[in-house]
């Protein structure tokens, strides 16, 4: 199959499906800069696709400075929990692979294929000197070399099977979409486990703040059941003071009522049932005299 945006001479009809595919391979084909660009953007779907959050649990484009004091910037730093990130840097090789699937003959296609290697080879050895996993703080000891292009790794694996060791010998990993996705897909599982853990460590957290809660709020119910007791026997103290023995206080203000004292509100009957005491109550003389006393004595007025 062949790539016809490559060898095509006039772009498909205006509005046709090949239209835009046209020119954005034009375009590629003229500036490596945009070549870089769409990798990029090739890079962030893929990350999109994986679960990760942006700014959370990937960033890119983050400013870095080298031992030399060059001023690097990453692709993508892959965040994992306890601080640690892995490197991701595109590298496109997309105008080798197009001459390699559009060549005419077995001759153009092996050459345009060596070419493909060499051109990885060579962004093996640009990616491995920048160090940027060391540079980055990173705990891995390698970079993830993006291939947006599966098609490109095949062929150029395929011409040369070294290529994955050599890249391995000089810390580079090289992944293309469907193997960096597993990757990040199992780095997405990993903080989903971090924070089932810390989740756990959270209700872990409260539930001792609760548990502590709650006993101090018992401790407090058993204080009030102790004030409430020694409130209760003072108050059955002073009952008793009012209302028992001889000559006690309640049956005094009863005997008063009735010799005749002038009150405006009855003794409440609970008072009256409770007092005690065994002196008799007065006679009709002392009622009469009781009576006859001035009113500043009997509380008239």
């Amino acid at each position: 199959m062949k790539i016809l945006i490559a060898t095509d001479v006039f772009p498909p009809r205006c509005g046709g499906a090949g239209w835009s595919t046209y020119y954005l391979a034009r375009a590629l084909r003229g500036s490596t800069q945009m070549q870089g660009a769409w990798g990029e953007m090739i890079l962030e779907t893929v990350l999109q696709s994986s679960g990760l959050r942006k700014d959370e649990q990937y960033r890119t484009h983050a400013p870095h400075q080298a031992d030399n004091g060059a001023h690097l910037q990453t692709d993508v730093e892959v965040m994992l929990p306890q601080g640690d990130s892995i490197v991701i840097d595109s590298k496109v090789s997309l105008l080798d692979y197009i001459d390699f699937v559009n060549a005419a003959d077995d001759e153009s296609r092996q050459s345009a294929q060596r070419k493909l290697v060499a051109s990885m080879f060579r962004h093996i050895e640009i990616l491995s000197s920048k160090e940027y996993h060391r540079n980055a703080d990173s705990g891995f000891d390698f970079v993830l070399m993006f291939i947006p292009i599966e098609g490109a790794f095949a062929a150029a694996v395929s011409a040369e099977p070294k290529l994955l060791q050599d890249a391995l010998s000089k810390q580079v990993c090289l992944t293309t979409p469907s193997t960096l996705m597993s990757t990040l897909r199992a780095v997405s599982n990993v903080w989903q486990i971090e924070r089932r853990q810390r989740n756990a460590e959270e209700i872990a957290d409260r539930a001792g703040q609760l548990y502590d809660k709650v006993v101090l709020f018992l401790e407090s119910m058993e204080q009030i059941d102790k004030a409430l007791t020694g409130a209760r026997r003072a108050y059955d103290t002073a009952h008793a003071r009012l209302t028992t023995g001889s000559g006690n206080v309640v049956r005094q203000i009863q005997m008063l009522h009735q010799l005749g004292a002038k009150v405006k509100k009855p003794l409440a009957s609970e008072w009256q049932t409770g007092a005690e005491s065994a002196e008799e109550p007065p006679d009709e003389e002392a009622r009469l005299l009781f009576q006859s006393a001035p009113a500043s004595l009997t509380g008239g007025t």
